[in-house]
């Protein structure tokens, strides 16, 4: 037992040294895909990570019964800090990038923490949704 705990102090103070420095890497929660609030459509976020500081989003969106993408939508995201009860920047419009594709330009996460991209979306769907990730 005391070899395991050992060896498992060990990892974790290796982790942390090799972590440490690191403030603008992220762990996401999850990137999708994921329904909407309705449950119509199904949104997947193509970053890979996010971090402090700007960030260029795009999400793609799909009907959930057919599979295809949503077309002829906009979309706004705000980056919201449920911790401090505000987001960091107004909300950013989307650029339509084809194929239900949407890409948002100065996403802006100010400080480390839990944070939630809000996601609303209008056009032929009216609905929304809610990312939520962590920003180290």
């Amino acid at each position: 037992m005391r070899t395991i705990v050992l060896r498992n102090a060990y990892f974790l103070g290796v982790m942390g040294v090799a972590s440490w420095g690191c403030a603008v890497s992220t762990d996401v929660v999850d990137l999708g895909p994921f329904p909407s609030e309705s449950g119509e459509l199904e949104l997947d976020f193509a970053n890979t990570s996010f971090r402090r500081g700007d960030n260029e989003v795009t999400v793609c969106v799909t009907e959930r019964r057919s599979g295809e993408p949503a077309l002829g939508l906009e979309l706004e995201v705000v980056p919201f800090m449920p911790s401090m009860g505000h987001g960091s920047s107004g909300p950013s419009p989307s650029k339509a990038l084809g194929d239900g594709c949407y890409e948002f330009q100065g996403v802006v996460f100010n400080m480390p923490g839990t944070w939630e991209l809000r996601t609303e979306i209008s056009g032929a769907f009216e609905d929304s949704a809610t990312l939520t990730l962590s920003v180290r």
